[in-house]
């Protein structure tokens, strides 16, 4: 039986064993290190795709919020028309009183401001600073943690606004006594 110290090993082969032993390490390392790189590369790629999705969905729903916001703004033009018709109602004014109705509730709406905000939402939960460009960054985040609170406060909390609720009583028990 031989030992294993038997067997004498030169100094070259020894180097050789070594200089293997120290290759076969860097390829497992850079191995290992090529596959981080491809998994971030991974990861990079569909975080790129969610933004890019979300920023689709973003304007998707920015174009429905505009439309919203527009038929706001017609609901309000037609609060003034109405303002119009029963000042000249009280004046003794020709008015058209078919349209009273229509007159009265435009007068008394009240307006409720809706955006869909569940694409910022997502990008706020993933961290906005996923949005590389910086200028659109802002430009989100002005749009929904501002203007759009400055919207629904001013549609649904500022008390002034709410005429249902502050005004058509006022209105109606006006109204009421002189349609007779």
């Amino acid at each position: 039986m031989q030992s294993f110290n038997s067997k004498k090993l030169s100094i070259g082969e020894v180097s050789n064993r070594i200089l293997k032993y120290l290759f076969e390490l860097f390829i497992v390392v850079f191995g290992v290190y090529l596959g981080f790189m491809a998994n971030n590369y991974s990861e990079d790629l569909q975080q790129k795709d969610y933004v890019k999705t979300t920023i689709k969905e973003m304007y998707q729903s920015l174009d429905q919020d505009i439309k919203d916001a527009d038929i706001n703004k017609n609901g309000h033009i037609l609060g003034l028309n109405s303002v119009n018709y029963f000042s000249r109602m009280v004046k003794s004014q020709d008015v058209n009183i078919d349209s009273f109705m229509w007159n009265y509730l435009s007068l008394t709406r009240s307006f409720v401001s809706i955006q869909n905000t569940a694409p910022f939402d997502a990008l706020k939960s993933k961290g906005l600073n996923v949005v590389n460009n910086d200028s659109l960054r802002t430009q989100i985040i002005r749009l929904y943690d501002f203007q759009y609170d400055v919207l629904e406060k001013i549609e649904e909390k500022y008390q002034e606004s709410q005429f249902y609720a502050n005004e058509s009583g006022d209105i109606t028990a006006i109204l009421d006594n002189s349609l007779v």
